[in-house]
Protein backbone atom coordinates (compact mmCIF):
# COMPACT_ATOMS: atom_id res chain seq x y z
CA UNK A 1 0.00 0.00 0.00
CA UNK A 2 1.46 3.41 -0.96
CA UNK A 3 -0.23 6.35 0.03
CA UNK A 4 0.34 9.32 2.72
CA UNK A 5 -1.70 8.39 5.81
CA UNK A 6 -0.74 12.17 7.16
CA UNK A 7 -2.30 13.93 4.07
CA UNK A 8 -5.41 11.89 4.49
CA UNK A 9 -5.12 12.48 8.60
CA UNK A 10 -4.58 16.61 7.76
CA UNK A 11 -7.38 16.66 5.52
CA UNK A 12 -9.75 14.47 7.57
CA UNK A 13 -8.67 17.05 10.32
CA UNK A 14 -9.27 20.17 8.20
CA UNK A 15 -12.67 18.51 7.14
CA UNK A 16 -14.02 17.82 10.53
CA UNK A 17 -12.85 21.65 12.35
CA UNK A 18 -14.39 23.28 8.78
CA UNK A 19 -17.78 22.13 9.58
CA UNK A 20 -17.26 22.31 13.42
CA UNK A 21 -19.81 24.63 14.72
CA UNK A 22 -19.43 25.89 19.13
CA UNK A 23 -22.85 26.87 20.85
CA UNK A 24 -23.48 30.25 21.58
CA UNK A 25 -22.59 31.29 24.77
CA UNK A 26 -22.77 34.33 26.90
CA UNK A 27 -21.53 36.10 30.35
CA UNK A 28 -23.38 35.83 33.46
CA UNK A 29 -22.84 37.56 36.71
CA UNK A 30 -20.21 39.59 35.23
CA UNK A 31 -17.86 36.42 36.03
CA UNK A 32 -15.57 34.83 33.36
CA UNK A 33 -15.57 31.75 34.55
CA UNK A 34 -19.62 31.44 34.68
CA UNK A 35 -20.87 30.74 31.02
CA UNK A 36 -24.11 29.40 30.14
CA UNK A 37 -25.98 28.99 26.96
CA UNK A 38 -26.94 32.67 25.13
CA UNK A 39 -30.31 30.98 23.72
CA UNK A 40 -31.92 30.53 20.25
CA UNK A 41 -31.10 34.44 19.16
CA UNK A 42 -27.26 34.41 18.55
CA UNK A 43 -25.54 32.13 15.74
CA UNK A 44 -23.01 29.52 16.58
CA UNK A 45 -19.42 30.29 16.38
CA UNK A 46 -17.45 28.54 13.64
CA UNK A 47 -13.79 27.84 12.85
CA UNK A 48 -12.61 30.01 9.95
CA UNK A 49 -9.69 29.17 8.29
CA UNK A 50 -7.32 32.25 6.79
CA UNK A 51 -5.70 29.39 4.40
CA UNK A 52 -6.53 25.77 4.57
CA UNK A 53 -3.48 23.66 5.64
CA UNK A 54 -1.82 20.98 3.17
CA UNK A 55 0.86 18.11 3.53
CA UNK A 56 3.10 16.38 1.28
CA UNK A 57 5.90 14.57 0.93
CA UNK A 58 9.07 15.80 -1.18
CA UNK A 59 12.57 13.92 -2.19
CA UNK A 60 15.43 14.69 -3.69
CA UNK A 61 16.93 12.00 -5.91
CA UNK A 62 19.98 12.91 -7.86
CA UNK A 63 19.12 16.81 -9.28
CA UNK A 64 15.35 16.09 -9.02
CA UNK A 65 12.69 17.16 -6.68
CA UNK A 66 9.94 14.24 -6.80
CA UNK A 67 6.78 15.41 -5.02
CA UNK A 68 4.65 12.58 -3.94
CA UNK A 69 7.19 10.03 -4.26
CA UNK A 70 6.15 6.13 -3.76
CA UNK A 71 7.89 3.79 -1.49
CA UNK A 72 10.48 2.93 -3.92
CA UNK A 73 11.29 6.65 -4.70
CA UNK A 74 11.81 7.26 -1.14
CA UNK A 75 14.20 4.18 -1.02
CA UNK A 76 16.36 5.65 -3.56
CA UNK A 77 15.96 9.55 -2.62
CA UNK A 78 19.08 10.83 -0.49
CA UNK A 79 16.78 13.71 1.38
CA UNK A 80 13.10 13.82 2.62
CA UNK A 81 10.93 16.16 3.46
CA UNK A 82 7.47 16.36 4.56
Amino acid sequence: LDGGLFDATLASAVAALGTLKFPPLQEIDGLNSSLKSAGNNVSPSEVVFKCIPCCTGLVLYKDYTLVDPTEEEESLASAHVS
